[in-house]
Parts: structure tokens; sequence; C-alpha cells
């Protein structure tokens, strides 16, 4: 949607798996989808902003993009969130309200899953 495409090689994914290494990939929803149906044991974890408003306000905060992008982005991350919900393949949600806690929360579910 922002015509930026990036992707991981799924080999390389493989690769570290195999070696017994816990993979971590931050990428929207759609990449998502498709690591999901690569990697059917894959555990979804679904950051997401404490709300449109606060969403807003960081994205114009940052003051990186034009209006347009930002109206963009919005849209986008609405799409995403519904998307995310109603798939059910995300087994973990984390709400970014404090940058600290939303950090401590993501470590402590890699760690219990790599026991």
């Amino acid at each position: 949607m922002f015509d930026h495409y990036y992707g991981t090689p799924a080999d390389n994914v493989k690769e570290k798996l195999a070696a017994g290494k816990t993979v971590l990939l931050e990428i929207d929803v759609q990449g998502a989808m498709q690591v999901f149906e690569k990697f059917p044991d894959a555990t979804g974890i679904l950051v997401l902003p404490p709300g449109s408003d606060e969403l807003r306000g960081r994205l114009e905060n940052r003051k990186r993009d034009k209006t347009e992008v930002i109206e963009k982005r919005l849209k986008k991350a609405q799409w995403e969130i519904e998307q995310a919900r109603s798939g059910g393949r995300y087994k973990h949600t984390i709400v970014n309200d404090d940058l600290q806690e939303a950090i401590e929360k993501l470590v402590n579910l890699i760690k219990g899953r790599q026991h």
C-alpha cells in the first residue's frame, strides 16, 4: 500500500529455525499471512497502538510524512487491524501505549516460547 516491497527469504528463516533459533519478523499483516501459510506453527504477535487518535498523533509528530501519506497509513492500519483480528492467526496482542512495557511483554512472550 505504501509502494515499498520487502521480503524475508524463506531459506534464511528455515536455516535459523533448523539451528534451533527463534526468528522474529517485523512485518505487516499481509506479510504475516504469507508467513502463516509457509510456517503454520508460527506464533503471531499483533502490536497495536492504543487507538486511532494516538496513532494519528504519533504519525503527525514524526513530521516525516505529508498529510496524504498519513491518511493512507491510517487507512491501512485500520484495515490491518480488522484483518488481523478476523483471521484468528495472531495468538497474542500487545498494545503499545508504553514502549518499555510493550518491549518487556514481547521479550517475555519470546522467552516463554523458548522453554
